[in-house]
């Protein structure tokens, strides 16, 4: 759309200097096409538009009773009712008509107000990455805020799963010094397995079980509103934009846990708040007295799963290996997992323990696990030996229990004592034995001397010449000259 003054120029341009629209395109820096069309009008005149709300005009009194019915429904599924009654507009007009309406029509929601000791609220908050030795990982923070208090506690995790949001629940009654009546929750599985629209709830067990031990109700928000638990909505908002803003990727949930332990006590509890105008750690000195007492004897928080370990004796858990006693390769297992450490059983029976890593692909292994198995097999191969040993000669059993008597190292003897038989042969080395038996030498070294001995004095056998019969018949044999021992009998 142009404006009246290039309108001008370009009826100037085209009728006084006969100038093509292209020329006059490329002086005046606008589409050919455009200074074709408006060069051939008489007149100026803007363009026209319909507005949105004239095309859907005849369904608007429809779309507004749609909207009072249920406030919650969406542009498109009003688009596919009204096009199921004729509507041949566009799904953008309904959206933005729509749009216009419910602006309209917002909610107003109550001040909700709290007894001391009555509620708390209690959320996740998605962080961002935390950076591990060889990975990062995604991190959360677990977030509890006493109502009528405002008494804020933060703890942050890797995974929103069973474990850690019971266990945080535990430290947070410890971080306050007690328990209120009731903990409001959102729908997640953690706490709510099922909630629809006309109330029924199903809570989870576990947590349903949690509950009762430490004597709180657990009360569900209803499905997509929020607004119910404003407090700890307000608190996230809280802690991303005054604790967590500007910090990046940390390098350690440990210490990040403490210095928001210290940032909790030394500034989001003792601030002045803006509803109150108090601060929540005098509140929560009010509201203790009507907090419940915590139960002396700690909720087991673990969750329970069935595994195998395979033939490395290794269990794969969360991308991890980790070693368990190798006699349980490739047997069903029961792990507990705890939010820092996992206990591995077989029949009820501790076997194995490994500190919780939050890092990938890493493999864990206890040296105590793979000592047992080692064992195992060095006594194999020391069978093995002393099969092989006795097995030399019949008098091999004797002389191991002369080694056995006077030596220390009996087993280092016999491996050298089979080094020599596989060297000189199973014959010489078992006379060699034998010899050494009777003279009670007990010694790998004095057997190693006898076989060297005797292998280099013994002269080695000349081949054997096989004479014809005939040959024999030739043979002259000479007489014995006797003289010789005459001579040596008159010597004496």
């Amino acid at each position: 759309m142009i404006d009246y003054q290039t309108f001008c120029e370009i009826k100037r341009m085209y009728n006084e200097q006969k100038l093509s629209p292209n020329q006059i395109g490329k002086i005046l820096g606008i589409d050919q096409k455009t200074a074709s069309r408006w060069a051939n009008r008489e007149r100026f005149s803007k363009k026209v538009t319909l507005r949105r709300t004239c095309v859907i005009h005849s369904f608007s009194e429809r779309i507004d009773n749609l909207i009072k019915e249920c406030p919650e429904y969406s542009a498109q599924q009003i688009f596919q009712m009204i096009s199921e009654e004729d509507y041949k507009g566009s799904y953008s007009t309904v959206a933005h008509y729509v749009a216009k309406v419910k602006s309209r029509h917002k909610k107003a929601y109550l001040t909700l107000k709290f007894e001391p000791g009555e509620c708390a609220q209690v959320d996740f908050a998605s962080c961002g990455s935390i950076k591990l030795n060889s990975t990062s990982r995604k991190y959360y923070a677990f977030i509890m805020v006493l109502c009528y208090s405002k008494m804020m506690y933060v703890e942050f995790i890797y995974n929103q799963n069973q474990e850690n949001f019971l266990q945080c629940h535990r430290n947070a009654f410890e971080y306050f010094g007690g328990i209120p009546k009731n903990i409001m929750v959102d729908n997640c599985k953690v706490a709510v397995l099922e909630h629809n629209r006309h109330g029924n709830i199903k809570f989870n067990p576990q947590y349903l079980d949690f509950a009762y031990h430490y004597g709180f109700n657990i009360k569900a928000c209803g499905v997509r509103k929020p607004n119910e638990k404003g407090q700890v909505e307000k608190a996230v908002d809280y802690l991303k934009g005054n604790f967590l803003r500007g910090r990046g990727i940390v390098s350690g949930i440990a210490f990040l846990n403490s210095i928001c332990r210290y940032w909790l006590d030394n500034l989001a509890n003792t601030r002045i708040h803006k509803t109150t105008r108090k601060r929540p750690v005098d509140m929560l000195q009010q509201e203790k007295n009507d907090l419940g007492n915590i139960n002396v004897l700690p909720y087991d928080c673990s969750a329970v799963k069935t595994v195998r370990a395979n033939s490395q004796f290794r269990v794969v858990f969360d991308t991890n290996k980790y070693s368990v006693p190798a006699n349980f390769a490739s047997t069903v297992l029961t792990v507990r997992i705890y939010p820092d450490k996992l206990l591995f059983y077989h029949d009820d029976s501790l076997i194995a323990e490994h500190r919780r890593s939050y890092e990938r692909y890493q493999d864990f292994e206890n040296s105590e696990h793979i000592k047992k198995h080692l064992q195992q097999k060095r006594n194999a191969r020391d069978q093995k030996m002393m099969c092989s040993f006795l097995a030399i000669t019949p008098k091999a059993p004797d002389y191991y229990r002369g080694l056995k008597e006077k030596r220390f190292n009996s087993k280092d003897h016999i491996r050298k004592i089979l080094a020599l038989c596989d060297r000189y042969g199973r014959q010489k080395t078992a006379s060699a034995m034998e010899d050494a038996l009777e003279l009670e030498a007990f010694s790998s070294e004095y057997i190693a001397n006898l076989l060297e001995q005797r292998e280099r004095f013994t002269p080695a056998e000349s081949p054997l010449h096989l004479l014809r019969n005939r040959d024999c018949l030739d043979i002259e044999i000479k007489p014995t000259d006797m003289s010789v021992y005459t001579a040596i009998e008159k010597g004496r």
